[in-house]
């Protein structure tokens, strides 16, 4: 995804936050050349391309980030890989795609940078 801006990942990152929030991974965002710190103000390492990552979810602390979603929070919170399959019951064309997104809970637009 190289020059891709972080608006390219907003709808990608947000969709499988909701698809596969229930069953507890996290997924995150970061584009080549972001500036951010950690925590505890040290700078974290630029990233050089654009990229969705995942991670397993670490239900006490990763609600914390979430919280201008409460719903998807508390869903990472009690997060649970019963081998279920997401994309059960989810039609594949883009009319059904884009209703289903629809109904997601946005964030607010404070909490997008």
């Amino acid at each position: 995804m190289r020059g891709a801006s972080r608006c390219h990942l907003d709808w990608p990152h947000w969709a499988l936050k909701n698809l596969y929030g229930s069953i507890g991974p996290m997924f995150g965002k970061f584009w080549e050349g972001e500036e951010d710190t950690s925590r505890y103000g040290a700078a974290v390492p630029l990233p050089p391309v654009t990229f969705l990552s995942i991670r397993p979810a670490v239900r006490p602390r990763d609600p914390q980030f979430l919280q201008s979603t409460p719903v998807l929070a508390e869903t990472i919170r009690e997060a649970q890989d019963d081998s279920r399959h997401v994309f059960d019951g989810l039609e594949r064309d883009w009319a059904t795609v884009r209703s289903w997104a629809a109904r997601l809970p946005k964030p607010s637009k404070e909490s997008i940078p």
